[in-house]
């Protein structure tokens, strides 16, 4: 689709090429007249280029928008006329120029496109109306004319109307502009502005700190004191630089270098951060011990000159134009990237190992609106003291937007356009700045580098004059949130005691994005002793660490504050998160669960399936509370618009193949999970459980079949010297070369192998031995087994002495599992139900492979299997299975999503009671399809039409067989239409 075809669909572009040619008239009676060139840049503005972009689309006037066209944006060289935003993100940057000034001075585009760099924003524009010059921000030039992506003559506007279309609001929100720069893609670009910093800073760190460590022998420095000491001094040096260009101070780091004395720069250092001390009396500047360490001036000027600019000089840093998000995004890859090998790493990250990322900054809005809001229409009077927690809180950005949000709320929604400056000191005063955040701003991380980066930010937040800046020890914590008593952690909190300004420790809201991993994943067992002991309530063992923090919120917010979370959606569906879910019904009224799903992906370097809830602190819950559900199912679009489009819709009853938007009272929710399903799901469901009885035992419901795990080896393979070796499992090779009893082997089926209805069996065995087995009868498996001896016996379960080395490490269940030979076996994960039927007791499994056993023999086991293989239950166990990382070929050779099928997720699927000829039509075709299986898989190897054949007659009765499954369970195309 062209351009002009796109942008069309929803705008009226004749009236646009009307209202152009006008403006192009207008220009040409002007340039008759002889008064072009004396238009002032003001006027040009004003009679020429707000006039175009109007006319393109934008609320230049902001009449429905709080900031779509913000003016004057101030950098450190001046300003940037205007800001081009849609739902608060920056589109490009424009530099406007009078006609007598033209454009074509590579200083003019350079102060365009470092702003939009420095605020990770990749459009710049310069234009006097006569000429546009459209600027890649992010390619990698030293010269303005070779970042250049286009530049259009006024003449040309019409002619070349879909080039100007790019710039129209409509074309932004396309992203055509973008989809247009794929042409630069041979151009070398620069890293966006956050991995730019992120790269930078590390490599400052690394420096500093080898370089202390060398001048500093004398002093016996601990690795922490060097560790706090760099990472302070990079602090104080990005505080200097902010207020440098915010022209709150004049350049002071620059003249440093220049300074033709003889004292060494680290000593000069000193003296500035005693005159910042003077000046804004904060902790940042206080006395520490940064400032009498020795360190080379060859080493302090590479840090100096690289806070202004990269090495090779294509990129200068604008400390005015990088807000809080940026510097937040990178702050928290920072954070990740600092390792007691203190080296230069962009892969490696010990946040996102323990389930910390960077929030989106139109989630973190989302979240503070939806909960800041919320309080401050039940508590009007309240705002200006309201106290709010992230207690998990990283580098900020969750405060830093609430800080912010407050601040517009006191200024007004009447004037949001002046609140932006209002926030850089041309509005409100600064000291009323402060009381905000010291009245209102708290938050705990266990990281101290965390807590000192968040403190950093905040300071920056409101540095826009010479004065004293607030102390925030008692505002931003460091400890570990959940744990209260000493004796489990080092780090332990008291709300009560800690925050004391904060009456009983308990606050308004709460929000954040806590850490999410599982506590088997840990190994400090004094913390999970904590855990215990703080929440016996919630505690298995086997908990993800953010269920208790949903829990804590529960314990310091105020009866009737609100908690705001982005977490993974486990919590939903998860078996060891019901008693989390029993605590929140019993204790919150919830607001909202927004569900994310398996295909929206909500953070930009992670797999994670994420949800969002939003509750409210009430002891006595109405048992009438109705729960706003939003549940996505896919998103054809950008994250951004899914937020609008959640804004717009999240009190509406919608249905499509995207989303589903619906109200359900609060008491609805099973403890069992929350599979957030509509009422028309659930009626559809309730009528497939009609009749029909649980293929597994089921909330007391007995079921028709057993569901077993099979057992585990505990070392099917090992590697020794970055060698493999296999030891229970083996391969025929092996098994060959080592002339392995057969008697003692058994053939081993792994997930991998299943396939909807046949087998694909690649000749792998277990070696079977239990208590049973005589193992001096098979000397070639001992001598086997016994070379890997000091690994077997490191295994758990021998250490707790419950059988001799040489034995497979858990039969759990063998005995059942062997008990009879027909059996439906099933793949733990998989992206389609895959059912497949054996007869035979000699086939052992894999843990990740689950077994059916029929007990009600009213059931022809081939009829259930043919029913589990069906469409309809393919939709039933997506519907209430949980998504896994990873995707995998279906049967039809699309690449889906994989799920599990846990014993959770397949006991409850019904299987319904039928008649024994409707059994028979189902379970002869399933037959007849295993044995069309069998015949493709004898002629695999072979390019044949026959093989085509069969694939037909294969998905030919598979169709028949959905069909009758159909049929059976009396569900129209409407009801099919409703699982999906």
């Amino acid at each position: 689709m062209s351009i002009i075809s796109e942008v069309g669909l929803s705008i009226d572009l004749d009236k646009m090429k009307k209202e152009i040619q006008e403006l192009i008239d207008k220009y040409e009676r002007f340039t008759k007249s002889g008064k072009i060139d004396s238009l002032k840049e003001e006027e040009t503005k004003k009679d020429f280029i707000i006039p175009l972009f109007e006319i393109l689309g934008w609320d230049v006037y902001n009449k429905k928008s709080d900031n779509e066209v913000s003016a004057e944006e101030k950098t450190s060289k001046g300003f940037v006329d205007h800001g081009f935003r849609i739902n608060d993100i920056p589109q490009f940057f424009l530099e406007a120029k009078s006609f007598k000034a033209g454009v074509d001075r590579d200083d003019f585009a350079f102060q365009a496109i470092n702003y939009s760099y420095n605020k990770g924003t990749t459009w710049a524009v310069l234009t006097n109306f006569r000429k546009i010059r459209i600027f890649n921000a992010q390619v990698k030039e030293k010269l303005a004319s070779s970042a250049q992506f286009f530049t259009l003559e006024y003449s040309k506007f019409l002619t070349n109307f879909d080039q100007l279309l790019l710039l129209s609001r409509e074309g932004m929100k396309l992203k055509l502009l973008d989809k247009q720069a794929e042409k630069w893609g041979k151009k070398i670009r620069k890293s966006p502005i956050d991995k730019q910093l992120l790269f930078d800073l590390t490599n400052f760190r690394s420096i500093l700190s080898t370089n202390i460590k060398k001048n500093n022998k004398d002093k016996n420095l601990s690795h922490e004191e060097i560790e706090e000491s760099v990472q302070k001094i990079l602090d104080r040096l990005i505080f200097i630089r902010t207020v440098e260009d915010r022209e709150v101070e004049p350049p002071i780091l620059k003249p440093l270098i220049l300074e033709n004395n003889k004292d060494k720069l680290w000593i000069k250092l000193s003296g500035v951060y005693k005159e910042f001390d003077d000046v804004y009396d904060s902790t940042l500047f206080a006395s520490h011990l940064c400032s009498t360490l020795v360190i080379s001036d060859q080493t302090l000027e590479e840090v100096i000159r690289g806070l202004y600019e990269t090495i090779d000089k294509t990129i200068q840093y604008d400390f005015a134009a990088i807000n809080a998000d940026v510097l937040g995004s990178m702050y928290e890859q920072y954070l990740g990237h600092i390792s007691k090998k203190i080296k230069v790493s962009l892969n490696s990250s010990k946040r996102k190992e323990h389930g910390i990322y960077y929030t989106p900054t139109y989630v973190v809005d989302y979240i503070v609106k939806n909960t800041v809001d919320r309080y401050i229409k039940e508590n009007p009077t309240k705002y200006k003291k309201m106290t709010i927690i992230d207690p998990a809180c990283g580098s900020g950005s969750f405060l830093l937007r609430a800080l912010d949000h407050l601040l517009l709320l006191d200024i007004g929604i009447d004037k949001r356009q002046s609140a932006k400056d209002s926030m850089y000191g041309k509005g409100m005063i600064s000291t009323e700045r402060m009381q905000y955040m010291k009245n209102c701003i708290h938050g705990v991380d266990l990281d101290p580098q965390a807590v000192e980066i968040t403190q950093l930010n905040l300071m920056l937040r409101v540095a826009e004059k010479k004065e004293r800046l607030p102390t925030l020890r008692s505002n931003i914590k460091e400890g570990n949130s959940l744990i209260s008593d000493s004796t489990y952690s080092k780090n332990n909190l008291d709300w009560a005691s800690d925050f004391e300004s904060v009456p009983n420790g308990k606050f308004d809201v709460v929000i954040g994005n806590p850490p999410y991993f599982n506590l088997q994943t840990i190994s400090d067992s004094k913390y999970k002793e904590g855990l215990k002991e703080g929440f016996p309530e919630m505690y298995t063992g086997q908990n993800d660490i953010l269920y208790f923090f949903y829990a804590l919120g529960t314990r310091i917010l105020k009866e009737g504050g609100y908690l705001g979370f982005i977490t993974s959606r486990y919590l939903l569906e998860a078996d060891f998160a019901k008693s989390l879910r029993i605590h929140l019904k019993e204790n919150t009224e919830i607001v909202q669960i927004i569900d994310f799903g398996s295909k929206v992906r909500i953070f930009e370097d992670a797999s994670i399936n994420t949800c969002i809830i939003i509750y409210k602190n009430i002891v006595n819950p109405k048992q009438e509370n109705i729960v706003d559900i939003i549940k996505v199912k896919d998103w054809n679009s950008d994250n951004l618009s899914l937020f609008e489009f959640i804004k717009s819709n999240s009190k509406k009853n919608i249905k499509n193949e995207q989303i589903e938007v619906f109200q359900k009272p609060q008491k609805q929710l099973s403890d069992h999970k929350w599979t957030l399903q509509s009422e028309e799901s659930r009626s559809t469901i309730s009528k497939l459980e009609k009749n029909s009885k649980p293929l597994g035992e089921f909330e007391g419901k007995k079921g028709i079949c057993k569901v077993f795990k099979s057992l585990e080896s505990g070392l099917d393979q090992t590697k020794i010297n970055e060698v493999n070796y296999e030891v229970f499992r083996v391969t025929e090779k092996t098994i060959q070369e080592k002339d392995l009893e057969r008697e003692a082997l058994r053939p081993l089926i792994k997930n991998g192998m299943i396939r909807r209805y046949t087998l694909n069996y690649t000749n792998e065995y277990l070696i079977f031995t239990t208590d049973e087995t005589k193992i001096d009868k098979f000397p070639n498996i001992k001598k086997h087994l016994k070379e890997f001896q000091p690994q077997l016996e490191e295994r758990y379960d021998y250490k707790k002495g419950n059988f001799e080395w040489w034995r497979l490490s858990n039969l759990r269940n063998i005995k059942s599992i062997t008990s009879k030979k027909d059996k439906i076996m099933v793949p733990m994960i998989a992206p389609e139900n895959r059912f497949i039927f054996v007869h035979s007791d000699d086939y052992i499994c894999t843990a990740d492979v689950y077994v059916l056993i029929l007990e009600d023999n009213s059931f022809d086991f081939r009829y259930v299997q043919g029913v589990l293989n069906s469409k309809l239950m393919n939709l039933l166990v997506k519907k209430n299975s949980k998504a896994v990382d990873g995707s995998a070929k279906t049967a039809s050779g699309e690449v889906k999503r994989r799920f599990s099928y846990s014993v959770k997720n397949i006991s409850n699927l019904p299987i319904k009671i039928a008649s024994k000829q409707e059994q028979k039509e189902i379970s002869d075709l399933v037959i007849e399809i295993e044995s069309l299986h069998k015949e493709l898989a004898e002629l695999q190897n072979k390019d044949t039409s026959k093989k085509e054949k069969i694939q037909e007659h294969i998905e030919k009765i598979d169709s028949e067989i959905d069909n009758k499954v159909f049929k059976l369970y009396d569900i129209t195309p409407e009801e099919i239409e409703e699982l999906s």
